[in-house]
């Protein structure tokens, strides 16, 4: 339906083709975005709650996307802006979100990657930001599959075209 708003509360999920909302979208619940899939909302996208999962899909939006609360997690393309004051998680096992806008991380949002490996994408979580990476809030780092690093490994968690800020907690 033309210029119609959707309210999730439920689960939306996009695996046997594409979805597109062509009026604002608010998620509080449960979106799947499948393996060469797309959700796009012509809108806005905004997440209050609940979780947002790409399995190498493609979640866009002409405005920035925001995670206002919940969690986008999972591998493939977020097409356009990210505005996140919830949680990111890049990946599955680990893998590799692209953001082809700019990221702003504000204080309340927390950017979780695991690390289980030194090869990036496949041993660790990346996050490739196309445009400029806003920087506030927290960095979580959790380890996996028994994996130490050992003094001086160092993994680029994050790439991006510039960046402003820092986060202000890592742990």
């Amino acid at each position: 339906l033309p210029g119609t708003d959707w309210f999730n509360q439920g689960r939306l999920t996009a695996s046997g083709g594409n979805f597109t909302a062509t009026g604002a979208f608010w998620n509080a619940e449960s979106v799947l975005v499948g393996a060469g899939r797309s959700f796009t909302a012509n809108v806005a996208y905004t997440q209050t709650a609940g979780l947002t999962f790409l399995q190498k899909g493609t979640l866009g939006s002409s405005f920035p996307l925001v995670i206002a609360g919940g969690q986008l997690s999972g591998a493939g393309t977020v097409a356009g802006s990210l505005e996140l004051d919830g949680i990111l998680s890049p990946g599955t096992s680990p893998d590799t979100l692209r953001i082809t806008g700019d990221y702003t991380q504000f204080d309340a949002g927390r950017l979780v990657v695991d690390l289980a490996g030194l090869s990036p994408g496949v041993g660790y979580d990346v996050v490739r930001v196309s445009g400029a990476a806003t920087l506030a809030g927290r960095l979580q780092v959790r380890l996996g599959d028994g994996f130490v690093p050992a003094n001086g490994d160092s993994f680029v968690v994050m790439t991006y075209a510039s960046r402003s800020g820092a986060f202000t907690l890592l742990d």
